[in-house]
């Protein structure tokens, strides 16, 4: 199993290292863009400005994982260049699976001998987890948390269950769907009191402070994602469940329920079932996940991976041909795409990975041509104000806009349902071009999101704007642009 571990932390070094890149001499590590905006709040709180998006932004709360953006803010301390501070993020995804997969090996041996090698290597070598965890989201600690807490369980040591469930929730909220999973393992009902007491601060104890910090009740982005919207948000949503089972992981859960049906009289596959199904239900109704290809996969259902780990590799180590068992453990890894694998051994073939460094590029750009206070529209709204100081951001879908997020979704005409799943994603689905655009008046605007099927708005904000290439659109005669550019 060590060796194991060593070839996941080798592995973790050549894909951080790919994911990294050089501009100007200097190497620069970036995250997945909602990754970056986590980043950015952490930076403003650093820097003194308060947990806002920007230094001199409005009080929004354009995040979801309050506790992931306080341990980034703790990064920050180290004072390291931001060129070298997603590194640390970077490092700490790495630490996190490691340690998730040992915990892993351990809870699938304490369920059946010979059964540890086979879970943690599925666990070690899911590129969804390997890419979310490694791209900086805090998918990486609830992995963590996850596969210590059923480690515990499963050992009998209880008692900092109800700390590692309120850490989770204070983490990310939807969490919760986890806890419930863990409250209908517990007999006892004091041990079911303190996670449930618990949580219920950790979750008041976020509420009283966002209404006296934000003046909200919820995150902003609950009200851009979650409010709204239309029932085609709820199609997608099923079609992003289904894709996630049936498309791009059928063989690993396929190995996951043949353990489900054959333990179904144990308390842990039938309380599985249940939670398995609850998180069903959450992704259907939040519309999915905004990003979904094959090797991505759905990043919610990667709160119960460790679950679905150890019981796949469990029915995975019953099988007595080793020829079957090799090929339905890469099948498992890949599901029944090639670009999972083809990922795999180049992570820059990933788009948003080969992207950070051209959008890199074009945001130095732009510093070198706007002068202090300039106004800069973004759609990837969480590396400009990261490696651009001294400027104001607007953001054009809202994720740090109290007025964007609480439109209702846009209903686009002429778009068949399938393409409709693609355009307008959770969190895409609303702008106002007219303020965004029309009525603040950004100098530079980096990206606009839309094209395709929001022309007619385009065309009504954007007469004032010229189409530079490899920049996007400059305000004419706007005098926070430098006379050389």
């Amino acid at each position: 199993m060590i060796f194991m571990l060593l070839i996941a932390a080798v592995y973790y070094s050549y894909f951080i290292f790919s994911s990294s890149f050089v501009i100007n001499n200097e190497r620069f590590f970036a995250l997945f863009d909602d990754a970056m905006i986590s980043m950015d709040y952490a930076k403003s709180l650093y820097k003194g400005c308060g947990l806002v998006w920007f230094c001199g932004a409005d009080k929004v709360e354009g995040f979801t994982n309050l506790g992931w953006t306080l341990y980034m803010y703790l990064l920050h301390l180290l004072n390291l260049p931001p060129s070298k501070t997603p590194l640390l993020v970077q490092i700490t995804g790495a630490i996190f699976l490691i340690i998730s997969g040992y915990l892993v090996f351990l809870s699938s041996e304490k369920l059946k001998k010979g059964s540890g090698i086979w879970s943690a290597t599925i666990f070690l070598f899911y590129m969804p987890a390997i890419y979310w965890s490694l791209m900086g989201m805090e998918v990486s600690a609830l992995l963590l948390i996850t596969s210590l807490s059923l480690y515990l369980y499963l050992n009998g040591k209880k008692g900092i269950l109800p700390i590692l469930m309120a850490l989770g929730v204070f983490i990310r909220m939807d969490y919760i769907l986890v806890v419930v999973f863990f409250l209908l393992l517990l007999d006892n009902f004091k041990e079911r009191g303190m996670v449930i007491l618990s949580v219920l601060l950790t979750v008041l104890g976020m509420t009283v402070f966002r209404i006296l910090y934000y003046g909200d009740i919820l995150p902003n982005t609950f009200y851009l994602k979650a409010s709204g919207l239309s029932i085609y948000l709820y199609l997608r949503g099923l079609y992003s469940l289904l894709k996630h089972l049936i498309l791009y992981n059928p063989f690993l859960y396929i190995l996951c329920f043949l353990w489900v049906i054959k333990n179904f009289k144990t308390k842990l596959a039938r309380v599985f079932l249940i939670v398995f199904s609850l998180m069903s239900v959450y992704i259907v109704y939040v519309g999915g996940d905004v990003w979904e290809s094959s090797f991505q996969s759905n990043r919610f259902m990667l709160n119960i991976f460790p679950i679905v780990a150890i019981t796949s590799g469990v029915s995975l180590s019953k099988i007595r041909n080793i020829i079957f068992k090799l090929s339905f453990l890469l099948l498992s890894l890949t599901g029944l795409h090639p670009s999972r694998l083809k990922v795999f051994i180049n992570p820059k073939d990933e788009f948003h990975i080969s992207y950070n460094e051209r959008y890199l590029r074009k945001i130095l750009r732009i510093k070198d041509m706007t002068e202090r206070g300039a106004k800069i529209g973004v759609v990837m709204a969480g590396m400009p104000p990261y490696y651009l100081e001294n400027r104001v951001f607007i953001d054009l879908l809202g994720k740090n806009d109290r007025y964007i997020a609480r439109l209702p979704a846009r209903k686009i005409k002429n778009l068949s349902l399938i393409e409709r799943f693609k355009y307008l994603p959770p969190g895409h689905t609303k702008w106002d071009y007219s303020y965004s655009i029309g009525k603040l008046k950004p100098d530079i605007i980096v990206d606009v999101w839309g094209r395709r099927f929001a022309k007619e708005d385009l065309i009504e904000v954007l007469n004032d704007y010229e189409k530079i290439e490899g920049i996007g659109y400059i305000r004419k005669n706007s005098p926070k642009i430098k006379k050389s550019s």
